[in-house]
């Protein structure tokens, strides 16, 4: 009988120790980018300000150069009337991204017309991203600037995405500016 309890005990540790390895290999896995066991990152990241909600979502993290990368910026009005009047350039939300190991940042261009754009309560207005980017021809990163505007894929490398809410509401003839951000990293390989 008391060899029973003790192989019962033994096998009981040996389950618990078998499983806080798998837990360990996993981390391991993750942490260095290796096997599918790693937890993926968000697709999209959201900010807040007042009634506003910002959302820069890119569909997943991880792409390859072959893959088209959507990006999309979703702005959210939810807060106590049915409808708010939003004040801004061409668009309210404005797009940057940058491609981090290169040192290359494409920029965003707007034309600066004062547009308004009536949201409704709980309802996205979706912007998606237009590559842009400006250069000279004597510039060292042209050609990657040249490959990066071909297409809907993105050349390899790490770049960061970033999408900054700009506009204003006049409720009760009171002004309130809104400038707020989410940004977000993308790899392709």
């Amino acid at each position: 009988m008391k060899n029973l309890y003790v192989l019962l005990l033994v096998l009981v540790l040996s389950a618990c120790s078998n499983e806080s390895v798998n837990k360990i290999d996993e981390q391991e896995q993750g942490e260095s980018g290796q096997g599918e066991l790693a937890s993926p990152a968000p697709v999209f990241i959201e900010s807040r300000m007042g009634d506003f909600l910002l959302r820069l979502d890119t569909g997943k993290s991880i792409f390859t150069p072959e893959e088209a990368v959507t990006v999309r910026a979703l702005l959210k009005y939810d807060g106590d009337m049915e409808a708010e009047t939003i004040y801004h350039a061409m668009y309210p939300v404005a797009f940057g991204v940058s491609e981090l190991t290169r040192g290359v940042d494409f920029g965003y261009e707007m034309e600066q017309p004062l547009i308004t754009t009536e949201t409704h309560k709980g309802m996205w207005l979706e912007f998606p991203y237009k590559k842009t980017a400006g250069y000279l021809d004597s510039d060292s990163n042209a050609a990657f600037i040249e490959t990066f505007l071909k297409g809907a894929a993105f050349p390899a490398g790490e770049y960061n995405i970033k999408a900054w809410a700009d506009f204003y509401t006049e409720a009760g003839g009171k002004k309130t500016d809104y400038q707020f951000s989410a940004e977000k990293q993308i790899s392709v390989r």
